[in-house]
């Protein structure tokens, strides 16, 4: 399939032989008015979409023509919102430049109808999901294996911003997976090729979904441990400080027969050192006794 720059390259030319797709850059209203007529797509439907505030994929058809919003998966997990037009004289892509890469090697191999084309921009988003999972376990790996004991907040907060990450790109690659179903509007209106390559994609968004919801259930225990541990030692700290505390308030009071009685070392040692250190002991013993298996 040829790939025709939109951006640069004129819309001036006469119907192709082949099909082919234009890459534009969000924005390009005067543009995509040019070669909406030469790929035979709606240039209304083209520029309502670029308005609209998406947060997920989605189908719109009209007749023959079929527009979808699908989001590639960006370098760091982010993701990114691609409009493909799919028209009878080829494709149309809005994206931004971040994404034509990924989609100008799809779309290179294709020799065959526009909606192969369609098909394998959607399978290319499928393989960037995959290709997203490979760091996201090694950063989730990594957060879990560094907090085998007492983290600092900054290590807690990075654990859940990685969760968060996590659940998006999820709910995200779901959001495909049922774009993709087989009885969905996209798969039904597609030929035997293309929906061969829909059926990849929709195999590579399901495993990507499944891979994520494990790293998100791993950081998940991650956090529970780490509360586990902060409960554990504020416990110890309360039962430390609970008899000493006891001490001081009773040995606090001046009634007459203690401030008799403590005048002298031995009091002092007696009264003021072994016996809160008894009672420590003492609580330390018990706790260990009550929670024992």
């Amino acid at each position: 399939m040829k790939l025709i720059d939109g951006s640069t390259d004129s819309a001036q030319m006469s119907s192709p032989a082949a099909p082919v797709c234009v890459l534009l850059p969000p924005a390009s209203t005067e543009r995509v008015r040019e070669f909406a007529p030469l790929l035979g797509v709606d240039a209304s439907v083209v520029e309502q979409l670029q308005r609209a505030a998406h947060r997920g994929p989605l189908v719109q058809v009209e007749g023959g023509r079929i527009s979808v919003v699908a989001f590639a998966t960006g370098a760091i997990g982010g993701s990114i919102e691609a409009h493909v037009h799919l028209g009878d004289g080829g494709v149309l892509v809005v994206c931004p430049e971040e994404a034509m890469g990924p989609i100008r090697a799809a779309l290179a191999p294709v020799d065959g109808e526009p909606e192969e084309g369609l098909a394998a921009v959607l399978l290319a988003f499928a393989h960037q999901s995959e290709e997203a999972i490979q760091p996201l376990s090694t950063v989730a790996l990594a957060l879990d294996q560094n907090t085998t004991g007492l983290t600092s907040g900054a290590e807690r907060r990075a654990i859940s911003r990685a969760r968060a990450q996590l659940f998006s790109l999820q709910q995200l690659w779901t959001a495909h997976h049922h774009l993709l179903a087989d009885d969905g509007a996209l798969v039904e209106r597609l030929g035997a090729a293309a929906t061969r390559r829909l059926h990849r994609a929709r195999g590579l968004f399901e495993s990507s979904v499944t891979a994520a919801g494990q790293l998100y259930a791993l950081l998940g225990d991650t956090l529970t441990r780490q509360a586990t541990v902060i409960s554990e030692r504020l416990t110890l700290v309360a039962v430390i400080w609970l008899p000493l505390t006891v001490s001081t308030g009773f040995f606090g009071m001046n009634f007459g027969w203690l401030t008799a009685h403590i005048g002298s070392a031995a009091a002092f040692v007696l009264l003021g050192i072994v016996l809160p250190l008894a009672l420590v002991m003492a609580t330390l013993i018990g706790a260990r006794w009550l929670t024992r298996e």
